[in-house]
């Protein structure tokens, strides 16, 4: 059969007869097929051609394919399902398979996702059982059967670490309870925990707060604690309460403590606070309306005493 010749090399040489002669010539595979190629050395003269010897070249694949990750990222974190993805070639006899493995567990089949870029893909759960850190390896074999034990130094197999982290940052408070009303200094102790903490912030009152600290000023506070961690987890926690050191204000209009009267009085008792409190009224033991008149001659002895919910007390 007539065939073309692919490549040409040309030499002119003298041929003394009974003496051999020898040249080289060198030259590359880029561009052949995978196949084999009649090889011709032929000697022209004039306008004749003669065939002096011939052999045969086979241009073979011994590339295996590369593999480059292109998810996870590598020390990604995730909170959800990953995409498992890469990017194969293979410039010679084409991919025959791409297979992915967690951990150094069983190799498993890469579905393509669009042959024509190459690229292959498979969804790894993001669930309890798969949580905490993980090696994705992925290898490609090309249909001359090229694959990872090819070569020690190409990108096949490709490893990336990544990380399933869906538990967000745990916050902890101590010291004081949320709607606490107390009557004594409070050291609130906040502390936060996550194996992959990126941030935290501790705000009282809408400024920040250094855990630790000591308060003891009589008001309402506002404490709130937010944390994320790297994997976009976040947790939040929000805390109202309340120092009240300063016990119920008495106050006794109409009598006064050891005075004596011509005619009848009418003591009027007053008790205020800033927390809800309880009052106790006694006339000589028995309870004792503010604002009632007192006409009867006799000692009389008045006792008022009064407890907030902070449970601060006073009395007269």
């Amino acid at each position: 059969d007539q065939q073309a010749a692919v490549r040409a090399f040309e030499e002119v040489v003298d041929l003394p007869v009974g003496q051999p002669v020898s040249w080289a010539f060198s030259t590359n595979s880029l561009g052949l097929a995978l196949k084999s190629y009649s090889v011709l050395l032929q000697a022209q003269q004039g306008s004749g051609v003669t065939t002096l010897a011939s052999g045969t070249l086979s241009v073979v694949d011994l590339q295996p394919p590369v593999v480059q990750i292109l998810s996870p990222s590598a020390n990604g974190y995730y909170n959800q399902d990953v995409s498992l993805s890469a990017h194969v070639t293979d410039d010679a006899s084409g991919v025959d398979r791409v297979e992915y493995r967690i951990d150094g567990g069983a190799w498993a089949q890469m579905t393509p996702a669009d042959l024509a870029a190459g690229r292959y893909a498979i969804l790894y759960p993001g669930s309890a059982p798969t949580e905490g850190a993980h090696t994705l390896t992925v290898r490609a074999f090309d249909k001359a059967r090229n694959g990872d034990q090819t070569f020690s130094s190409d990108p096949n197999p490709v490893s990336v670490p990544f990380v399933v982290d869906l538990t967000p940052p745990q916050i902890n408070v101590t010291g004081i309870a949320d709607g606490a009303l107390v009557n004594h200094d409070v050291v609130p102790l906040i502390q936060v925990t996550d194996a992959n903490l990126a941030q935290s912030q501790i705000l009282l009152d809408g400024a920040p707060f250094v855990s630790g600290t000591t308060l003891s000023a009589d008001q309402t506070y506002q404490l709130d604690v937010s944390a994320s961690d790297l994997a976009g987890n976040s947790a939040h926690a929000a805390l109202q309460f309340t120092i009240d050191k300063t016990p119920p204000l008495i106050t006794i209009v109409g009598v006064e403590e050891g005075k004596s009267y011509a005619g009848s009085v009418t003591p009027v008792i007053t008790v205020t606070d800033s927390s809800p409190f309880t009052e106790n009224t006694l006339l000589d033991g028995a309870s004792f309306t503010s604002g009632t008149t007192i006409s009867t001659d006799g000692q009389y002895l008045l006792e008022v005493s009064a407890t907030d919910q902070a449970g601060n007390n006073s009395s007269q």
